[in-house]
Formats: C-alpha cells, sequence, structure tokens
C-alpha cells in the first residue's frame, strides 16, 4: 500500500476486478483512509468516530459551533492535535446542548433571496470534489455566499463531520453564516437541519431526500429545505419564500408555531458518519 502525491487521504491498493465474461483482473485501485479522533472538550471526551485527514481544527470548531458549546473563535483558548485526540480548551464553559435535551428553535426570517438556478448550480459543483471523483468514497459539504460564490469545501467520510468541517471554516474567518447557504452529498436527517438551525444557516441543499422529521425542522427552524436538487429540478419542503421565482399564490402549508421544541439528537460515534 502506498500514499499518494494528496498525502495520506488515498492510497493505491490491490485490488480484484470481476467483469461478465471475462472473469476476475488485478489492477490497483484508489482508496480512501480514514483517521480514528476523539475530541476533548476542557479535558473531557466529547466525541469520537472516524474522520477523513485534512481540517480537523476545522471540523472541531464546528461540531461545537453546531452543538451550542461556542458562539464564535475567541471561545477557543487552545487546539491541540495528536495522533489520535484532539484536546479543545474553551475561554468560557458554555452549556450548549446535550443529547436528548429539549431544543426550542427561533424560526430565521427570510431577509435576503436567491434564484433557484444559484442554488442548483452550486449543488452541481459538488460532484466536482477531488476525492470524490478520485475514490467515490466521500461525502461533501460545501458553503455559498447568496450569490453563489463557493466559500468553503469539505471531504470527509461521515457527511457530518464535512458539514462541521465547512462551518468550522466560517468560525475560524468569522464569516456570518446567515449570509450563507449549506449544500450536501448526502440525504437530509433531521439532525443535519438540526445543525445548520443552531448556528442560523438559513437554507440547506442536497442532492439527496429529505426526511420528514428534517422538513418538520426545517418549517420549525424557518430553514429552506431543498431536495433532489438535479437535471434543473429541485423538491423543496419548507420554507420556500427565500427563492426569488416564488410564487406567493402556490398553496402550501405553512411552518408549526414558533417555540415549539424537540429532542437534540444523540452524538456518539455514528453520528460523525
Amino acid at each position: 500500500m502506498t500514499v499518494n502525491e494528496a498525502g495520506g487521504r488515498e492510497r493505491k491498493l490491490l485490488i480484484w476486478r470481476y467483469d461478465r465474461g471475462q472473469g476476475f483482473s488485478s489492477l490497483r485501485d484508489t482508496v480512501l483512509s480514514e483517521r480514528e479522533l476523539t475530541l476533548f472538550l476542557d479535558g473531557e471526551e466529547l466525541t469520537s468516530g472516524l474522520l477523513t485527514e485534512g481540517d480537523e481544527e476545522r471540523w472541531a470548531l464546528g461540531h461545537l459551533a453546531t452543538r451550542g458549546l461556542i458562539e464564535n473563535r475567541e471561545d477557543v483558548v487552545e487546539m491541540h492535535l495528536s495522533e489520535k485526540i484532539l484536546s479543545v480548551r474553551r475561554t468560557r464553559a458554555l452549556p450548549g446542548v446535550r443529547s436528548r435535551e429539549k431544543v426550542t428553535l427561533a424560526p430565521l426570517p427570510v431577509t435576503w433571496r436567491l434564484s433557484a438556478e444559484t442554488v442548483a448550480a452550486a449543488v452541481k459543483t459538488l460532484s466536482e470534489a477531488p476525492l470524490y471523483r478520485s475514490t467515490g468514497c466521500v461525502h461533501v459539504a460545501a458553503l455559498f455566499s447568496r450569490d453563489g460564490e463557493r466559500l468553503s469545501v469539505a471531504e470527509d467520510v461521515g457527511r457530518h463531520n464535512a458539514v462541521d468541517k465547512v462551518v468550522g471554516w466560517a468560525v475560524e474567518k468569522a464569516h456570518p453564516l446567515e449570509a450563507t447557504f449549506l449544500t450536501v452529498s448526502g440525504r437530509l436527517p433531521r439532525d443535519m437541519v438540526l445543525k445548520a438551525a443552531l448556528v442560523r444557516i438559513p437554507l440547506v441543499a442536497s442532492v439527496s431526500a429529505a426526511t420528514e422529521a428534517s422538513i418538520a425542522t426545517a418549517q420549525r427552524a424557518g430553514i429552506t429545505l431543498c431536495g433532489f436538487v438535479r437535471g434543473g429540478r429541485m423538491n423543496v419542503y419548507a420554507i420556500p419564500e427565500r427563492f426569488v421565482e416564488w410564487n406567493a399564490e402556490t398553496p402550501r402549508k405553512g411552518p408549526s408555531e414558533a417555540g415549539e421544541a424537540e429532542d437534540f439528537p444523540h452524538f456518539s460515534s455514528s453520528s460523525l458518519c
């Protein structure tokens, strides 16, 4: 097994390929590497799992921000990365939200609008990510400005990790997440939408589908939720008013009443995938 120029995230491995009518043949294929990492916060273990190498500090910042454990980069005084441990020490101990805790979502107002074509073009670029093209084994997440400028992109074996990494970029750069939208390559479960809600990202879009629970969460949080964004079409599951093409006369089901609470998901190593 050898490491290529990408530096540890990809490896060339001998495999065997079967083709109908031709049988088996051997070849070297590009496969994705993983690293095991445990995140410690103020001396206590917070979570652990498998990540794709690269942007580990941003992943930590994003993970902490999407759990309400930090509000900005100034809340972190020290970060130390070793082979299997990433330790973070804060300047202040924010309570954040813990597993199974009730979370009340304040709906995001519609303060800016964009075109559906801007979102479609942004989602289309996810397939151009280099690790995805070489291995087909990663999820991709990217943050865009409301004008469609790509701000940050991350690839990781875990879709939640990829989201945390781009959120971490915004925390690191002090870029206002309220002025961005998030695109992802995987399905849209409830906890993915909740991550966006807790850092106030107003629009989330994916090439894949949304679950019923994620749609309900998006409605409560005032998040525009888009799935199956491909081929010139998309499903808009919640808050279509953010699109300039939206016709106010089109019938729709309104969001749930503000202040409705829901359980914060349980975080474990599986939540990083």
